[in-house]
């Protein structure tokens, strides 16, 4: 096992992914504590998704960020400038939302699609989409 951890094919982003594949959906939806004022409540999960892709950020900027040269990377980033012009059109011309909400909204969907970056980073041979199928199959 030791080896396997040394090699190129198996490294900590792997590690993550194996771990928020487990931890999400047996942990408990139960809020850690509500932000004042909502309704929206930050869950223990985010904190992992929160580590996990400051472990992607790292590994990205040590590369020079791969992840903004691939099409689909772009199409995403594309995707989020377009949800960030909305939202920004929402709060400052339509004003027909609670500011605050909307923001933790739109983070919210931030942190749940940026994790298909951490997964593209992380498999880099089929061994390691054959782990994540049988993390998913347990």
């Amino acid at each position: 096992m030791l080896k396997r951890l040394k090699s190129q094919e198996f490294n900590i982003l792997s590690l993550g992914i194996i771990a928020l594949l487990l931890f999400i959906p047996i942990y408990p939806k139960f809020p850690m504590f509500n932000v004042v004022g909502t309704y929206v409540a930050i869950r223990a999960e985010d904190f992992m998704v929160a580590f996990v892709l400051f472990l992607w950020l790292i590994n990205q900027i040590r590369h020079g960020f791969p992840a903004l040269k691939d099409r689909v990377g772009k199409l995403i980033l594309l995707y989020w400038l377009v949800g960030f012009l909305s939202l920004m059109s929402a709060i400052f011309i339509t004003k027909n939302i609670t500011p605050h909400i909307a923001i933790l909204h739109f983070i919210r969907r931030i942190e749940y699609m940026s994790l298909f970056f951490v997964a593209l980073a992380s498999v880099r041979s089929i061994g390691n989409v054959k782990a994540y199928g049988l993390v998913l199959f347990l």
